[in-house]
């Protein structure tokens, strides 16, 4: 079925890539909004309540590192440098400014893919119940004496609901779920890679007798 309906997917790929765009920084702003919550707790207000100098990222240089792995520890070290001879509620303060308006921009990115792929959705209806009223013009006599007319009406108004419905909701909820696995899976792997193999290989296995 998506490829019969791909040629009126394409004709509105603009808005299918911004939509697509949108789906993929709203789930990686989740990541980070989740993400952030780890040095929050361990490193402001553990380090905070003990009147320890607060250090938000351990960095170790290496002398061999990659162009990523170097853009990495930049950023922690700038972050680090940041929160140094700051209180732990100054620094509670800029996460919390923070985290709203990544929640803030996330929200906007969820409307942008909601709000786009309903109107392309809504587009490809259209074209297709046009395209189908055009062809009904074409047909025999001898097929509408043997179709019922409320099951012509029904192909045009209700099946065509179908294929909106798996426009808008079937392939980019399984783009924005698979996304979501890639993005915590990471992040686990990120925090603590021992507690992530536990937690992905092991628990399925001690879950599975119980159900």
């Amino acid at each position: 079925m998506y490829s019969r309906i791909s040629k009126y997917i394409f004709k509105y790929k603009g808005r299918v890539l911004v939509a697509l765009f949108s789906l993929f920084a709203g789930t990686f702003l989740n990541g980070m909004s989740l993400s952030l919550m780890v040095p929050l707790v361990d490193k402001v207000l553990v380090q905070g309540s003990k009147n320890a100098e607060i250090v938000i990222f351990d960095v170790k240089q290496e002398k061999s590192e990659s162009l990523l792995k170097e853009i990495e520890t930049s950023v922690k070290i700038k972050a680090n440098d940041f929160v140094k001879n700051k209180t732990p509620l100054d620094i509670l303060k800029i996460f919390s400014i923070f985290l709203f308006f990544l929640i803030f921009i996330k929200g906007f990115c969820s409307f942008g893919r909601e709000y786009l792929m309903e109107s392309v959705s809504y587009k490809i209806i259209k074209d297709i119940r046009d395209d189908m009223y055009a062809h009904l013009h074409f047909l025999s006599m001898d097929f509408f004496t043997k179709k019922h007319v409320g099951e012509i009406m029904s192909r045009i108004t209700n099946d065509t609901g179908y294929v909106q419905n798996a426009v808008c909701r079937g392939w980019t909820e399984m783009l924005f779920d698979i996304s979501n696995i890639v993005i915590y899976t990471a992040i686990a792997f990120y925090i603590n890679f021992k507690l992530a193999i536990f937690a992905i290989v092991i628990m399925p296995c001690l879950v599975y007798p119980i159900i």
